[in-house]
């Protein structure tokens, strides 16, 4: 790797974190707050809400993220192409947000869930909406993320500051999805204007072909992202509708926790995607060899984030959700593993399987595991009633899984295909 590449590297990684911290840290702050003044109950409708209109931002992705971000990085020094792919790209999202919002019309008139609450998932359709606006893959692909740092800092302590100057007691949850929407529409419209204008991004009509091509490229992505929602989104969805609202937000508290520790691995991820997309392509070695010297100390950091939930749950609960945190606690101790087996995971299915193309074997890895999570949350919260404990052990089992399977298949890659390509100076995928 040159001192460019690592400059690079260490740039985005830098802003990614503070993207992460800015995601996932700055909602901790209000999580104490919301979680007393709101009641679990109340929280636990909020989240519920919110995790819902996750389905419709993997719907309106389609995969993108990935498959845009490294169709950009491999074009970024053709302004012609890149302009082209992100029209297409930008046509086929709000396409689908269409789609979305007259889907959520439908549930809103037809299942009583969402016909009782429907002001709660229109205010928080509006995340959809900025997640859309937001070309985050754009960023990305040209390995620009002091930008998109930037923007959802400037978002997240504007909720931050409206959650805790306006909200004062229980009935005034459905501020809350508003705040988000606010500041997700805001960010996605800065982020829009930010591409078009600065980096002078040349707009055009997609053709029929361009939008089948980046469907086809997407598909199986985006199968995959179904397939992982089966084991996060639907979690919560699950538990809402077999269990009661205060029970969803004792364990949406407890996950919170959690994943906010294992979302300080994304920016390592989301900084590393591109350099080896790009690698892969010219070196794939060097691409190998660069997943090979950073798994070590990923495990390790990983490792240590894991033990410190476990052995701290109890001092983190009180702190954060006070003394009737018991509940939350248990869940935090029971997926204390989760940074860990996601951490190393990232590296053989993420980095590795799709930074090298292999978006089938990925895809078909995580449609595996999401259809067993589905079939145990079932069982585990429907037919045997273990509420969150049995939601928590389908968690860990399912992210296991999902690690097992992929180090297996880099393993054979690696060694069945990709050594001999590397030889022959050729990459299948």
């Amino acid at each position: 790797m040159d001192r460019s590449d690592k400059h690079t590297l260490i740039s985005n990684f830098l802003s990614l974190t503070l993207v992460q911290c800015a995601n996932y840290l700055l909602p901790l702050l209000t999580l104490p707050f919301l979680f007393r003044v709101l009641t679990a109950e109340r929280y636990g409708l909020v989240i519920f809400a919110q995790a819902f209109m996750q389905y419709f931002i993997i719907l309106t992705d389609f995969g993108f993220s990935l498959s845009a971000t490294r169709e950009i990085s491999t074009n970024r020094a053709d302004p012609q192409e890149v302009g082209r792919i992100f029209s297409s790209v930008m046509v086929i999202k709000l396409t689908l947000l269409v789609v979305s919002f007259l889907l959520l019309v439908a549930l809103a008139v037809t299942v009583p869930k969402f016909r009782d609450d429907w002001a709660v998932y229109f205010l928080a359709f509006g995340v959809v909406v900025g997640q859309v606006l937001f070309p985050l893959w754009f960023f990305q692909g040209i390995e620009r993320m002091k930008y998109v740092a930037l923007l959802n800092l400037v978002s997240r302590l504007v909720f931050t500051v409206l959650v805790f100057a306006v909200i004062r007691r229980r009935d005034d949850y459905p501020l809350v999805p508003l705040f988000h929407s606010l500041g997700a529409l805001t960010t996605g419209v800065a982020g829009l204007a930010l591409a078009l204008l600065k980096f002078k991004v040349r707009l055009a009509t997609p053709s029929r072909a361009s939008l089948k091509k980046h469907i086809k490229a997407a598909h199986h992505i985006f199968a995959g992202k179904i397939a992982v929602s089966f084991y996060t989104t639907t979690n919560v969805v699950i538990l809402g509708f077999f269990t009661s609202d205060a029970i969803v937000g004792y364990f949406a508290a407890g996950e919170k926790i959690v994943r906010a520790v294992q979302g300080l691995e994304i920016p390592f991820s989301q900084a590393v995607f591109p350099y080896i997309s790009k690698r892969a392509g010219e070196s794939p070695r060097d691409a190998l060899r660069f997943i090979r010297k950073v798994t070590l100390p990923v495990v390790i950091v990983t490792a240590l984030a894991s033990v410190a939930l476990f052995v701290f749950a109890p001092v983190i609960g009180r702190i954060a959700l006070g003394e009737a945190s018991q509940d939350s606690v248990r869940v935090i101790r029971m997926l204390a593993s989760v940074p860990l087996i996601v951490g190393a995971a990232i590296i053989y299915a993420d980095l590795f399987l799709l930074g090298f193309g292999l978006a089938k074997t990925w895809a078909r890895i995580i449609l595996c595991s999401g259809v067993l999570s589905l079939t145990g949350a079932a069982v585990f919260v429907g037919i045997l009633k273990m509420g969150y404990v049995g939601l928590s052990i389908n968690v860990v089992l399912t992210e296991s899984l999902v690690l097992i399977l992929s180090f297996l298949a880099y393993r054979k890659a690696s060694k069945g295909f990709l050594e001999p390509a590397i030889q022959s100076g050729r990459c299948s995928t």
